[in-house]
């Protein structure tokens, strides 16, 4: 089945993305839940829809997809306050866009909306109060580190489980540096 408009990679997507959400209703009824366990379809098609990032800040180039704060709320399923709260407490990261709007890059999330292991530590060095440097921050965390084995990125390092120590070391060299 093709779909106008779509690119190849959004149709492959796509296909991928139903076999997926197909395996997950299997395993739904095999564990005896109905159709009415799982709530309206039009809300659990509006959470499923939340997790896809849909905005692109021009710096967000060199970071990836973001979320804007209405998607991001949909998929975490907690508030607007509540997301405010975590970006004020550094346990996220949000970078606000020239129209003063936030997007919260897709990178320091896994597949369940859970951030990255240690981002809190690592965003308190990089982010001072009253410091705008998020997209700074962000850029780093995207980036290709050579300081890790395979020069992946600090978040790609902490998805897969890596230790935290020598992204707080270089995190702390280079915020000492961006503060000369």
């Amino acid at each position: 089945m093709t779909y106008a408009g779509f690119s190849t990679g959004f149709v492959s997507l796509r296909e991928q993305l139903v076999a997926t959400i197909d395996t997950q209703l299997a395993h739904a009824a095999e564990n005896g839940l109905d159709p009415e366990d799982l709530g309206r379809a039009e809300e659990l098609a509006a959470r499923v829809g939340a997790a896809i990032p849909t905005g692109r800040h021009p710096t967000a180039v060199l970071v990836g997809p973001c979320y804007d704060t209405p998607g991001l709320s949909r998929w975490l399923g907690i508030s607007k306050q509540a997301i405010e709260k975590r970006n004020k407490a550094h346990t996220l990261l949000a970078c606000r866009t020239e129209s003063g709007s936030w997007r919260y890059p897709a990178m320091q999330f896994d597949e369940r909306g859970k951030t990255l292991a240690h981002l809190r530590e690592i965003l308190d060095v990089l982010i001072t109060p009253g410091d705008e440097r998020r997209w700074r921050a962000a850029r780093w965390l995207a980036a290709p580190a050579p300081y890790l084995p395979g020069n992946v990125s600090a978040a790609a390092w902490l998805r897969s489980g890596g230790d935290v120590q020598p992204v707080l070391t270089a995190a702390r060299a280079d915020a000492a540096r961006w503060a000369e």
